[in-house]
């Protein structure tokens, strides 16, 4: 359905079941997903209706919750999202108003905290992010004011450090960045409009998790 988030599972050796995930308003576009060790299945995607920042959990076996994460401009395109072993959030995303990239993370039981990640020039477009085992966050993006691939990470101190990893990467590089390495597991797709998100739920408890962009195979 366009205009509806949606969910499709699939257990090794089982066949897909596909649920709605959202359809409140325009939403789904520029959707990620990432599994947690437990199984629990977070996505993070564009409300295009009110321009804002959603967020979708759905635990082993239930059922799909949504909020909305922040409107407090136009953003929240170029989703990417990781979750660490502590079963910590962590989003980044495109603020089309203000030509940055965000970040927003959620502790178990806490609440969304926000932080600007890089606000040099047009940059955010086609975010990857990554958690290691360390718990430093890791995000690859465009800078499309200086078209070059650039790379940001957050220190466990929550400091945010970026560099210009490829000065020349337009027009080599695609619509896509990425970070980071999945595992073998149960599948999982999200998607709006024909436009998949895939993700890999761990054979065993694992926390790193890289997204698929829009129009990537798995």
């Amino acid at each position: 359905t366009v205009g509806a988030l949606k969910h499709a599972l699939r257990p090794a050796g089982g066949s897909w079941t596909v649920v709605e995930v959202d359809r409140s308003a325009s939403v789904g576009h520029y959707a990620s997903l990432a599994v947690d060790g437990a199984g629990g299945a977070h996505a993070a995607y564009f409300d295009a209706t009110n321009s804002a920042l959603r967020y979708a959990y759905r635990p082993a076996g239930g059922s799909w919750a949504v909020e909305q994460v922040e409107n407090t401009a136009d953003l929240g395109r170029y989703t990417a999202i990781g979750v660490d072993r502590d079963t910590t959030v962590h989003i980044v995303y495109y603020d089309s108003t203000n030509l940055d990239l965000k970040y927003a993370r959620r502790a178990v039981g806490g609440s969304w905290e926000f932080t600007a990640v890089d606000t040099g020039g047009d940059v955010g477009q086609w975010a990857s992010l990554d958690v290691d085992a360390a718990g430093v966050v890791h995000v690859s993006y465009y800078d499309v004011t200086r078209r070059a691939l650039k790379y940001a990470w957050r220190e466990t101190s929550g400091l945010w450090r970026n560099t210009t990893v490829d000065p020349t990467a337009w027009p080599s590089l695609g619509p896509t960045t990425g970070t980071g390495a999945r595992s073998c597991g149960t599948r999982h797709r999200t998607g709006s409009g024909g436009r998949p998100t895939s993700a890999t739920s761990p054979a065993r408890p694992s926390h790193r998790r890289t997204p698929l962009r829009p129009g990537q195979s798995d």
